[in-house]
């Protein structure tokens, strides 16, 4: 391992571990928490294999008081993953994420407009760049508080502050991909 490795933290020895941990600090009054959502590809890319469906972990959604609160950014996806996973390969499958169609057990079929890695701090330079540009946060704890913090390119965009109101970024940028590569 490198030492500039980045990796998931936290301590949870397993996945249902991190899924716990996150349901915890989940604000009830803010979301509506789905879990192990499955959906299909918009546009599978040509060099994937399998034939399984994508499922996330737990889909988020809004609820009416954190919509009249200013958040504007629908569904929010979340994969999580136990302590210490390399990134690398977590940021690949919520790339394949951002194509994903969403099927809710009510029977609506949404798109999560940004997909978020738990736990994870947030991330810095090229690794931060691409995950911007594919609409992928990290959500951990709120200065270590048992409340959910939703990061994406260095902007919180969503804070949980216990009863108070939320705080909500009415401004993301990033995940416009424009000029050549």
């Amino acid at each position: 391992m490198y030492p500039d490795q980045v990796l998931t933290c936290g301590e949870y020895a397993t996945e249902p571990d991190a899924v716990a941990a996150l349901l915890s600090v989940v604000n009830p009054t803010h979301w509506h928490v789905l879990q192990e959502v499955h959906g299909w590809m918009l546009h599978p890319r040509i060099d994937t294999t399998g034939t399984g469906r994508p499922r996330i972990d737990v889909l988020l959604q809004p609820k009416k008081l954190l919509i009249e609160s200013g958040w504007r950014w629908g569904h929010v996806g979340i994969e999580c993953k136990k302590s210490d996973v390399k990134l690398g390969r977590v940021i690949s499958q919520l790339m394949d994420y951002t194509r994903c169609v969403w099927e809710t057990p009510n029977g609506f079929n949404v798109m999560s407009r940004l997909n978020f890695i738990w736990p994870c701090d947030p991330v810095k330079n090229d690794l931060e760049s691409v995950m911007v540009q594919n609409r992928i946060g990290v959500a951990c704890l709120e200065h270590r508080l048992p409340r959910l913090r939703l990061s994406y390119g260095g902007t919180a965009a969503y804070a949980d502050n216990g009863h108070a109101l939320p705080c909500i970024a009415t401004e993301l940028r990033g995940g416009n991909k424009q000029g050549s590569r």
